[in-house]
């Protein structure tokens, strides 16, 4: 019996292989945007959690140590906010911290050429998930670059209202469910070490300004429609 079950063992080793060695060639000679890039658009979702948003293999080993660091109990402590930050904190509008601090020169750039520096240096109360110049690079290549061109400046809108939710919201306050911006719904999942926003993390949180709140995110977030918009756009320009 073993004698005829080696043969076929050999068979079969030899089928897998072959069909492996396939697989990769097709892999290889198909133009596609690379891995990590086409992962962080099919990362964010609209409306709802996502097995891409639950899957924490979006964030790298050195963002999951980072993040792991804060629970929501910390999330009302000062402690990690920088002294640009801190400074006439709560006397100075959102739209005025982001101008300021070196952290948001990106979001900055963002919000005047989609012409929302206004709004959000209005009453409001707003809050704001914000992402950093590092979360705004973690975007595939060309990304930024297309949302900034004058063309593009609905596509740039709607972006960056997904990160504004109407009213004050502290981190104490988010919990496991949604929240309403003013682009859509965000995906909220709180765990003991972090909270989850969509696929990224709340990474300092509570920064008070006279019109609001801001909690700093760790990746820019994007509405389903735009996501599927950005994909087609990158890949036709490869």
């Amino acid at each position: 019996m073993k004698t005829a079950l080696f043969p076929r063992l050999l068979l079969t080793i030899a089928a897998t292989a072959s069909a492996a060695a396939i697989a990769q060639t097709a892999s290889v000679a198909m133009p596609t945007m690379n891995s990590a890039s086409e992962a962080r658009l099919l990362a964010d979702n609209h409306g709802g959690m996502s097995e891409e948003m639950g899957s924490e293999e979006m964030m790298s080993p050195e963002e999951m140590d980072s993040e792991e660091m804060m629970s929501p109990e910390e999330m009302d402590s000062e402690e990690m906010m920088s002294p640009e930050m801190t400074s006439e904190q709560g006397t100075t509008t959102i739209a005025e911290i982001a101008m300021a601090n070196d952290s948001f020169d990106t979001l900055a750039q963002a919000l005047q050429a989609a012409g929302l520096a206004e709004t959000l240096g209005s009453e409001g109360p707003y809050t704001v998930f914000a992402p950093t110049d590092e979360a705004f690079a973690e975007l595939p290549e060309g990304a930024l670059e297309y949302l900034l061109q004058p063309e593009n400046r609905g596509v740039l809108q709607q972006v960056l209202k997904y990160h504004v939710v109407p009213g004050e919201v502290m981190a104490s306050d988010l919990s496991d469910g949604g929240l309403d911006t003013l682009s859509g719904g965000l995906a909220v999942r709180v765990t003991d070490e972090r909270v989850i926003i969509n696929n990224g993390s709340v990474v300092q949180p509570n920064i008070g300004a006279s019109n609001g709140v801001i909690h700093v995110v760790s990746r820019v977030m994007l509405p389903i429609a735009v996501r599927e918009q950005l994909m087609a756009a990158l890949m036709a320009q490869q």
